[in-house]
């Protein structure tokens, strides 16, 4: 697995607005951690957008909501937190996947926050003032560590029907607090079942969650998704990226931002976006507007 130092902050790939923000996500101890070999800085590394967004703290109450997984079937998720840019909590989910969580505490942007990167994906939604009740979360597991793939400069790795080209400089940042151990530092990826991506709110057509989740990889690999959708060959499409890190580098802080452009495969098999993807994260495809 080839783990680099940072990128350099050499001429940004342009990167447009999309969805409106929204918010939530724990604050990070201490951000994305660089790991393995150093190497020579590649060139053209799209730059952090630094999208800060302007926030409000506001009263939360009880927040609930039962957990499933892909099959429907009940879920603690791995962790469920309800976060806000000034304070996270882990919230209480029992064998059932009953979420029930008193929090009567000021969050700033506050959001839930479900799957825990490792064996489920991570989700989060926006939550408001007051008591939330919010149905059903699904997400999505995560494929075993063992069956990774290896992040290694000048190939193509995939896994649950995305595909990541990468250059032969690339270098990767993992967040190796989150992930300490090699073994859980490679490439995975799982499908979101259509009705966690209508849950999403943002009109994607589909929907991934992947892992390691903020990891940086510079050059942005070019990417492709299986066309699960059965889109039109050549239709126009849009990618975004969920923002779950404090420091909003990439997204807003809980919310979806817009970060490339691509189409459907002449043959109708893949969702191409040859620009790349610059993070790792939960990722969301919708037909270009």
């Amino acid at each position: 697995m080839a783990l680099a130092t940072g990128c350099s902050s050499s001429p940004a790939n342009p990167n447009t607005d999309g969805a409106d923000a929204g918010a939530g996500g724990e604050p990070s101890a201490g951000g994305s951690s660089n790991g393995g070999k150093g190497g020579a800085t590649p060139a053209h590394c799209p730059t952090e957008p630094n999208h800060k967004t302007d926030t409000e703290s506001v009263l939360v109450g009880q927040v609930s909501g039962q957990l499933v997984d892909e099959d429907g079937q009940p879920t603690s998720a791995g962790l469920v937190q309800v976060c806000g840019k000034n304070v996270c909590i882990n919230a209480h989910v029992d064998d059932s996947g009953q979420l029930a969580e008193d929090v009567n505490q000021l969050l700033n942007a506050p959001a839930c926050k479900f799957g825990d990167g490792l064996t489920w994906g991570k989700l989060a939604l926006p939550i408001s003032l007051g008591d939330n009740e919010l149905g059903t979360l699904m997400t999505a597991r995560l494929p075993d560590f063992a069956d990774s793939a290896a992040f290694t400069p000048g190939t193509s790795i995939s896994s649950g029907g995305v595909t990541l080209t990468l250059s032969p400089s690339a270098q990767v940042e993992v967040d190796t607090l989150t992930y300490e151990d090699e073994a859980q530092q490679g490439f995975r990826a799982a499908a979101l079942p259509e009705p966690a991506v209508t849950r999403l709110g943002q009109d994607f057509v589909a929907g991934w969650v992947l892992s390691p989740v903020e990891t940086h990889i510079c050059p942005s690999p070019a990417l492709s998704l299986e066309n699960t959708a059965r889109l039109a060959p050549g239709a126009a499409l849009e990618l975004f990226v969920l923002g779950v890190d404090v420091a909003e580098a990439w997204a807003p802080y809980g919310g979806w931002k817009k970060v490339g452009e691509g189409q459907v495969s002449d043959d109708g098999t893949a969702l191409q976006f040859p620009d790349g993807l610059p993070l790792l994260t939960a990722i969301g495809v919708r037909e270009k507007r």
